[in-house]
């Protein structure tokens, strides 16, 4: 649950070729309004906020935990790259 540092922390990850794993609450809009869907549409709702970290990367993989609450974690491991050069 890291909160602010969320969409730092996937974009390190990624850029350092680095595992991660994130489970995000809040979406804070106000602090990040510079956040934008592929389409263009703000990021505003935690739904719209679990896409746009997923839209960052293809090999990025996401799974519900099954506990209630904001339980989706977003994962990703750079291995998987070799198995799968689009990303």
């Amino acid at each position: 649950h890291p909160d602010q540092p969320t969409g730092d922390i996937v974009d390190m990850a990624l850029k350092l070729n680095k595992a991660f794993a994130v489970a995000p609450c809040c979406v804070f809009p106000k602090i990040f309004d510079q956040r934008t869907l592929p389409c263009g549409t703000p990021v505003r709702s935690y739904e719209q906020f679990i896409e746009w970290i997923m839209s960052k990367n293809l090999l990025i993989r996401k799974k519900d935990l099954g506990f209630g609450g904001r339980s989706v974690v977003m994962y990703y491991d750079p291995s998987w790259r070799k198995d799968n050069s689009n990303a």
